[in-house]
């Protein structure tokens, strides 16, 4: 089909969401007569409309929470999607706020009632998650701790591990900022940094200036890791491009230490993501089926009020006949698309 194509569809879809988008789709493809379910839409638009563009700005903050859901279910949902569910459930409970302070309290009273379950899953995700660790991880790339501390004693312990590891690479970066320090007279920490390589490990980078500014000094400098003194001179320094390479035998010590603990990190992580999966599946679930539902209705209730703006139309009066009756009667009936 052409996509400049002019169809029922494109002309009124005004809906924000995808589930809105979908619902939109559905009753224009499916229509009813049922009376009750006719009304109940009309009056949620009615309803809505003077709150509608409140409404629109949360509505655009939220993500595919049908799909969300869905990959819950299955535990497939990425980590960083659990900021998307974060945030579009925060929207939510904007949403309701906005209806609730309204005074619209007969729209969607299924939806109104579960305030608390909103704000008990929103706690939920922030004393789990570490959103900031979450944000920039696949389950392929999990390889640090998801979860906030005191979520999980095992994983808890490996980082205070990992933390107290890298405390000792972080003691040798120090002699070389200190010789630095010294000579410059600036504070020069950020040209001395610790980097990984997955084949090689740990090792120093600092720059090729300021490695010329401490070359004789540094090798006559020791550094003292777990009561061993160590020389600086004995350290190996390969002059790059743009940096000089340190690395020793003590680094690469202290490196398989840490990945050791890094893969055990990883591996407990992982696990512990999908467990919290099943956790928000098992709990939440039907939940988040509910608040998909009420987020889609919400949507296509302004998309009908905004056309019915747009396009100056108006809400028809349905009246009651007899089970053999039906008719229809308008006045000065417009087609949208001829009309278009």
């Amino acid at each position: 089909r052409d996509p400049s194509e002019l169809t029922l569809l494109s002309h009124f879809d005004k809906t924000t969401t995808s589930v809105g988008k979908r619902l939109f789709r559905d009753r224009l493809t499916n229509p009813i007569t049922n009376k009750g379910e006719l009304l109940s839409r009309y009056d949620l638009s009615d309803a809505l409309a003077p709150i509608a563009d409140t409404l629109s700005t949360e509505l655009r903050k939220t993500y595919d929470i049908e799909r969300i859901a869905r990959r819950i279910s299955l535990t497939r949902l990425h980590p960083f999607e659990i900021n998307y569910l974060y945030d579009t459930l925060q929207a939510t409970a904007s949403i309701l706020d906005t209806i609730t302070a309204a005074e619209k309290t007969s729209v969607l009273p299924h939806f109104l009632s579960e305030a608390a379950a909103l704000t008990e899953m929103i706690e939920h995700i922030e004393q789990t998650f570490d959103l900031d660790q979450t944000t920039c991880s696949t389950q392929h790339t999990i390889c640090k701790s998801l979860f906030q501390t005191s979520y999980n004693r095992e994983i808890d312990e490996l980082v205070g591990r990992e933390a107290a590891i890298q405390e000792k690479l972080e003691a040798i970066r120090a002699v070389f900022i200190e010789q630095l320090n010294d000579i410059t007279g600036k504070e020069e920490t950020q040209f001395v940094t610790i980097k990984q390589l997955d084949k090689e490990g740990h090792y120093l980078a600092l720059t090729k200036s300021r490695y010329a500014l401490i070359e004789d000094t540094i090798k006559k400098a020791f550094v003292s890791i777990d009561g061993t003194v160590y020389a600086l001179s004995d350290f190996s320094y390969k002059v790059q491009t743009g940096n000089v390479k340190i690395t020793a035998e003590i680094i690469d010590a202290i490196s398989e230490e840490i990945v050791v603990v890094q893969s055990k990190i990883t591996a407990l992580s992982k696990q512990l993501f999908t467990q919290s999966l099943l956790h928000l599946e098992t709990t939440y679930g039907a939940k988040l089926d509910l608040f998909a539902s009420a987020i889609a209705q919400i949507d296509v209730a302004i998309a009908n009020s905004k056309n019915a703006i747009l396009r100056n139309l108006v809400r028809p009066e349905i009246i009651d006949v007899g089970e053999e009756e039906s008719f229809l009667s308008a006045k000065d009936l417009r087609h949208p698309l001829v009309e278009s």
